[in-house]
């Protein structure tokens, strides 16, 4: 699930302690806050905890990490994620930001209590029937999550952004980014996205075909129900590049919709064309393959609307005008 703004407020006075900062008490509610924001999301919001389904995930152990002080009156904002869900157990990271600099974070691992019974239910057991529409999203190691854990809601949609399909040596030796993953067990329920994945209604898996890990993940996605959504030159972090150019959010609410055609990503990934990290690196490859002429093209594009000093410079050095004014 990607990350959302959960909580966003000013730090009272009486929240702080003897040492004139935020106790531990009060960095702990902060995420406990945005643990109830995030639930509410996706239906779990207090008229279900307290009435309707009655149920809740509920902390059962905390990894926190302490990053900066936090002085009355200073404006805080909490980002949540659900970053893992399995039969038993849910992780939700929440991170609490200052203005500048991130100032605590914590992973909480959850179980989903059954309030009237007060005891654990398992997750996928039925938990997302009540749900219209079911959508699992991330990038990354989160992008092989959503593939993964798809499996407990059938019929979902998957959007995933240059997914690993596993990090078991027998099948992707040949990825070595992650090695210190290896240790994890890879033949468990969750082991190997691409089979969760097939019991999802659709699913969409992005990558960049020029990173060869990420296109060779991407083969691995085999079923029938797998689009692919080929973003060249787009590198490994397309998820940032996305919001950046904001279309990430759109494109999460076509694949919630199920709407995102060819025709809706074409349209969405034209967006690449004013976005400058991507002009950039698309220079680069010219200039590596010696193509004057494409170079000329890029950069006249690139400043036809702002003048931006690498392009204008490379149009100087190859001796031809710059466009005129938009």
């Amino acid at each position: 699930m990607a990350e959302i703004e959960t909580v966003r407020r000013v730090i009272r006075a009486e929240e702080c302690d003897l040492l004139g900062h935020l106790n531990v008490a009060g960095y702990v509610a902060l995420a406990s806050d945005g643990g109830f924001v995030i639930m509410a999301a996706f239906g779990l919001g207090k008229d279900q905890i307290t009435g309707g389904r009655r149920q809740s995930f509920a902390v059962v152990h905390s990894d926190a990490s302490f990053k900066a002080e936090i002085r009355p009156g200073q404006e805080v904002h909490v980002r949540s994620a659900l970053t893992e869900i399995g039969s038993l157990t849910a992780r939700f990271r929440h991170r609490v930001h200052l203005a500048d600099r991130l100032a605590f974070q914590t992973i909480f691992t959850c179980v989903l209590m059954d309030l009237e019974t007060r005891r654990a239910r398992l997750i996928d057991d039925g938990f997302f029937d009540a749900f219209d529409r079911v959508l699992f999203h991330g990038a990354g190691a989160c992008g092989y999550a959503a593939a993964a854990y798809s499996v407990c809601a059938p019929e979902a949609h998957v959007l995933a952004l240059r997914p690993q399909a596993t990090l078991d040596p027998r099948v992707a030796g040949w990825d070595r980014r992650f090695t210190g993953q290896r240790r994890q067990d890879f033949t468990a329920r969750f082991g190997y996205a691409p089979d969760m994945i097939e019991t999802a209604a659709r699913a969409w898996v992005v990558y960049d075909p020029r990173v060869a890990e990420d296109a060779m993940h991407a083969a691995l996605f085999r079923a029938r129900n797998v689009t692919f959504c080929r973003v060249p030159g787009l590198g490994d972090a397309i998820e940032k590049d996305f919001a950046r150019m904001e279309v990430l959010t759109d494109m999460v609410e076509m694949a919630m919709e199920g709407s995102l055609d060819a025709p809706a990503f074409a349209e969405l990934w034209r967006e690449r064309r004013d976005h400058v990290p991507y002009l950039r690196a698309l220079l680069h490859r010219l200039e590596a393959q010696g193509r004057p002429a494409m170079i000329a093209r890029v950069c006249r594009h690139a400043t036809r609307k702002q003048r931006r000093p690498l392009f204008l410079r490379k149009l100087e050095e190859l001796g031809v005008a710059e466009p005129a004014e938009a």
